[in-house]
């Protein structure tokens, strides 16, 4: 009888390993940072794999704190959203990373792990966009401030006027 116990645990704990398993492998197969962390000890309690090679960590999480290997602090981040989070939806915020030197944006949210509410977070490189959209808008404030001095050299009958008031209007865009 108790060698019949003993083996219907195992099984169940082989079951219970084989389905954990399962519901982490999805986890692991998408590209973006993903991870889990307790929201009062801020320990990590799940890396993704790619997580994992993005912070050069290894399987064993023991003693690691979110804010130490995601953000390189020594204690937790002013900008922690912990506080934010719900169980019912996203916290959806952008961030610049300095220890990675890139911007995500990220969709943060409590989930139930272990039998505790935990945070998850799922951050998505948007660098190249971020990059991509600041380089538009500053060929966009180039050509405003173009306009400008051509209205001002058009506009203006005082060729020494006009032409002051676009320096100055350039120096103002050079901020010189």
């Amino acid at each position: 009888m108790l060698i019949r116990i003993e083996n219907e645990n195992k099984r169940k704990s082989e079951q219970l390993t084989r389905q954990q398993r399962e519901l982490l492998a999805p986890m692991n197969e998408i590209s973006e940072l993903m991870y889990v962390s307790d929201i009062d000890t801020y320990d990590l309690l799940f890396v993704n794999d790619a997580g994992k090679r993005i912070f050069n960590i290894s399987d064993d999480l023991s003693n690691l704190k979110c804010y130490k290997v995601i953000q390189g602090k020594d204690e937790p981040c002013e900008f922690c959203t912990n506080s934010c989070l719900k169980k019912e939806q996203f916290y959806i915020w952008e961030q610049d990373n300095p220890e990675l030197k890139r911007h995500f944006i990220m969709k943060d949210k409590l989930i139930p792990w272990h039998g505790k509410l935990v945070r998850m977070e799922l951050a998505v490189d948007i660098s190249e966009r971020e990059i991509l959209s600041q380089a538009v808008q500053e060929k966009l404030d180039f050509a405003e401030k173009a306009l400008t001095c051509a209205k001002t050299l058009a506009e203006e009958p005082d060729m020494k006027r006009a032409t002051n008031q676009m320096l100055a209007s350039i120096a103002d865009f050079y901020q010189a």
